[in-house]
């Protein structure tokens, strides 16, 4: 199944120059496929990140989750040992490869279900147009099946929202780093530890806090004083301050490439194919 991905990729590549979707075509100087899309999901604003739309649309969803039954699932996952290979016939370079596998194992269980593999595809065709493969996973690519809601309960909003509003001394919509300075050593957290929570919350590199990051700055602070969990090293998708998304996800992934697989033959026929594709070769 290994080299299916990569014959379907030169397929792909025939379908689109106006060539006949054959073996025999494989060997032709080609361009390399095209994937595009310019209505991204990625690039929608003003949407929260249990709303908005998954990046992967539901129609190529169909043809990865085509190709992901055609690798045998197990009780409706897939291993790293069936995925690798899949994966490595991409061409592309290890490193990023490791990286879609730990970008698309959201649950961190050395397995693939159709949705994660989805995002593995995704991930990969984008690595393939030579988009940047992004170090977090963007909220939009988050399946719907696995997205949380953002982590400062509208109780502790509230809260942190008034403290907000006594410190924004001006009254601009922002805190700066002055304003709070005072608050935040009143916790008595080391001022590295502060430093890094502020880093983490003005995701803009603004040098202010808007009135949701500076709740979130609160919550890893008291998650810190109250339960004793070290803020992260970067911030999850659903920590991400609902007003930051929009922007960021602009920043992450500058579109979204979509494979079009329509002039492909079925996956489970190209088994037998790749014999007479080994002779040709020959």
């Amino acid at each position: 199944m290994a080299k299916e991905f990569f014959v379907a990729l030169r397929l792909v590549a025939c379908a689109q120059n106006g060539l006949e979707v054959s073996l025999s075509n494989l060997n032709l100087a080609v361009p390399p496929p095209r994937f595009h899309d310019t209505s991204s999901p990625l690039l929608i604003s003003g949407t929260s990140a249990t709303e908005l739309p998954w990046a992967v649309k539901s129609e190529d969803k169909a043809k990865y989750d085509a190709i992901f039954d055609s690798l045998s699932p197990v009780n409706g996952f897939l291993s790293g040992d069936k995925v690798k290979p899949v994966l490595l016939n991409s061409k592309l370079p290890v490193d990023i490869l490791g990286r879609v596998w730990e970008l698309s194992d959201i649950d961190h269980d050395g397995m693939l279900d159709r949705d994660e593999f989805a995002v593995a595809m995704f991930l990969v065709y984008c690595a393939l147009e030579k988009e940047p493969v992004p170090m977090s996973l963007p909220p939009a690519l988050v399946p719907p099946s696995k997205r949380k809601t953002w982590v400062v309960s509208p109780s502790e909003k509230a809260k942190y929202d008034e403290i907000f509003l006594k410190t924004d001394k001006d009254m601009d919509g922002f805190v700066s780093g002055l304003e709070v300075r005072e608050i935040f050593l009143k916790t008595g957290l080391p001022s590295t530890l502060l430093a890094h929570i502020w880093a983490l919350c003005d995701t803009k590199d603004c040098g202010k806090l808007s009135k949701d990051q500076f709740a979130l700055a609160f919550h890893l602070i008291n998650q810190k004083l109250i339960k004793g969990i070290d803020p992260p090293h970067v911030l999850t998708p659903e920590m991400i301050p609902p007003s930051d998304r929009a922007n960021l996800q602009k920043n992450i992934i500058g579109s979204s490439p979509v494979a079009d697989f329509s002039a492909i033959k079925e996956l489970d026929t190209l088994n037998n194919e790749l014999v007479d594709l080994q002779r040709y070769v020959k």
